[in-house]
């Protein structure tokens, strides 16, 4: 019975472990009087989680909207910069650069250890493409729309980390 209890608790605590990321300095793109508006395409909503290895969730694909949106809004809760989210086209000021996205594609991979989600960006500032990848890692699977969450926040955090690279604008 111990031992049961024993590999009981070593599954639960690798199965809530997790991939976790040091990002650079984004805050230093906070230090400018430039505010960063995140647009979000259209062609975006109707992108679907492509489910590649064993899995046995057969769950409702998250609003990819509302999860790029939540995204954004905790980046800005946890850092000091001045981005945001618009859900429409504004018209944007001389302090404002907007950052349009576009999700590409999403895949959730699961082997017999872990189970990835890849999340393909494109990302524009000022006629400028940068295509980047989100990623999150655990060892199980999970509910997609945390999952795909994650894998969002990194490819924004990424992104984020190109503006700081670039002296706070991107030309």
């Amino acid at each position: 019975m111990k031992s049961m209890i024993t590999a009981f608790t070593i599954l639960t605590v690798l199965s809530s472990c997790s991939s976790s990321k040091k990002y650079t300095d984004i805050n230093a793109i906070g230090s400018q009087n430039t505010s960063y508006v995140f647009t979000l395409s259209r062609s975006s909503d109707d992108v679907r989680i492509v489910k590649k290895g064993p899995s046995v969730s057969a769950t409702r694909d998250p609003s990819n909207r509302e999860v790029f949106e939540n995204s954004i809004n905790q980046i800005a809760k946890d850092n000091n910069i001045k981005i945001e989210f618009s859900n429409a086209a504004i018209n944007f000021h001389d302090d404002q650069v907007q950052v349009k996205s576009e999700i590409i594609s999403a895949k959730w991979i699961f082997t017999a250890t872990s189970a990835t989600m890849l999340t393909e960006m494109k990302y524009t500032v000022n006629d400028k493409n940068y295509l980047i990848t989100g990623m999150f890692k655990n060892w199980s699977g999970g509910e997609k729309a945390k999952i795909l969450f994650k894998s969002i926040t990194d490819a924004n955090y990424k992104m984020l980390e190109q503006l700081a690279k670039n002296n706070n604008t991107i030309q």
